[in-house]
């Protein structure tokens, strides 16, 4: 079992569009894995929501109630996950931002418990803050997909997002770099951020205004129920892929 931990250095970046390309092309490739995509970012919880319109009831505020009471079991679990087109399970983010305390530890553990005993693959988005999704996702993840654009706001708060999966990630798991939408003009390098760090790769998406939110992922684009079969970004997520798994 695989847990990524997709990871934004600043919000907005585009880790949930990079999670949830990293999820479909891994089904893609391995259609009889089951593979989840959640959503631990409590401050901005929009992951796969043009690809779940039609779904407004499940979320992962239906299980908090249930691990309370100590009675959440796997069947409850699974009613609560939604089946995307392409086959991916997706625990939809909690409705109630205003209040990012609500989810702690023990629904953390108890969710990533159910996750690691049913799937083989997990990609999971969380804030770039400490809050309790990020923590203990960071600290049950196998690998670390951070998501950073390259531009100087990027540049200014990579070390301190860095400082924070070093403080929380188990010690044996990878951590990956991804430029998202990444700018051929721009004059902001990484490379003397990267001195002292254990980065295992770095992997560019070149910029292209028509792949923002997910659009490239679904025919439709008021429901977004239907996937493409075959996009532009199959054979760069696939090549990023077979690095990560």
């Amino acid at each position: 079992m695989k847990m990524f931990v997709c990871m934004p250095i600043v919000i907005g970046n585009g880790s949930k569009y990079i999670a949830t390309n990293l999820s479909h092309y891994t089904k893609i490739l391995y259609p009889t894995k089951k593979v989840a995509l959640v959503d631990f970012d409590f401050k901005n919880p929009y992951l796969a929501e043009r690809l779940s319109l039609h779904d407004t009831i499940h979320s992962i505020d239906n299980l908090i109630d249930k691990i309370d009471g100590n009675f959440l079991n796997e069947t409850l679990f699974f009613e609560n996950m939604i089946k995307l087109k392409n086959g991916v399970d997706l625990l939809k983010g909690t409705k109630i931002t205003h209040n990012v305390k609500l989810i702690q530890k023990n629904h953390i553990e108890k969710i990533i418990s159910i996750l690691k005993n049913n799937y083989d693959y997990v990609f999971m988005t969380v804030s770039n803050e400490v809050l309790a999704g990020t923590v203990y996702g960071l600290f049950e993840a196998t690998d670390v997909v951070l998501v950073a654009r390259n531009n100087y706001t990027n540049f200014k708060e990579f070390k301190k997002v860095l400082k924070i999966v070093n403080n929380y990630r188990a010690k044996d798991s990878k951590v990956h770099l991804i430029l998202n939408q990444f700018a051929e003009t721009s004059e902001v390098t990484f490379n003397e951020l990267f001195n002292g760090t254990k980065i295992e790769n770095i992997e560019l998406v070149p910029y292209n205004e028509e792949t923002f939110d997910n659009n490239d992922l679904d025919k439709s684009k008021i429901t977004g129920k239907v996937f493409k079969s075959r996009n532009t970004s199959q054979e760069l997520f696939q090549n990023i892929l077979k690095k990560l798994l």
